[in-house]
């Protein structure tokens, strides 16, 4: 499969999968476009079940794992989406916030970090600290996926 076919690919999926979620699920962007990515690797699964000669996971498997995910999130698709995130931001008034904004985020991630590590920690067993430092790798606060909410949910610019 070349670049261009791989990059289509994605493309009419984001499509696809932002179109079924509009028309149909109504929820949050992110959870939305997450569930239904779940189903179609549920269906890909089902067919492979119920006509295994069609090999669908394995094309499917193919084609993910010739995607190096490293490489297109941390150069091409995350500065993207961090720009496309900052475009909605009013400098003045997040000037006159900075302290709430500030405290908040930091107050937030702090205990995001806590409730995923603890919460992590104590059904698995592991150890405290690897458990608060996987809490601290999986615990950033996406920005696009703020601004989404907040968008959809109205509040004011004032």
């Amino acid at each position: 499969m070349t670049f261009l076919q791989k990059t289509s690919g994605l493309i009419v999926s984001a499509a696809t999968f932002g179109t079924i979620h509009y028309l149909f699920l109504r929820l949050p962007a992110s959870i939305g476009i997450l569930l239904v990515a779940l189903l179609a690797s549920l269906m890909v699964i089902l067919l492979d079940f119920i006509a295994p000669g069609l090999g669908a996971a394995a094309v499917v498997g193919d084609a993910v794992a010739s995607i190096n995910f490293s490489e297109v999130l941390l150069e091409g698709m995350l500065g993207l989406l961090l720009f496309a995130g900052a475009l909605h931001v009013t400098l003045s008034d997040l000037r006159q916030e900075w302290l709430v904004v500030g405290v908040m985020a930091t107050a937030g991630e702090v205990l995001s970090r806590a409730v995923v590590g603890l919460g992590f920690s104590w059904p698995t067993g592991m150890p405290i600290v690897l458990a608060l430092l996987f809490g601290s790798l999986i615990s950033p606060t996406d920005p696009v996926a703020v601004f989404g909410i907040l968008w959809q949910t109205n509040l004011p610019n004032d």
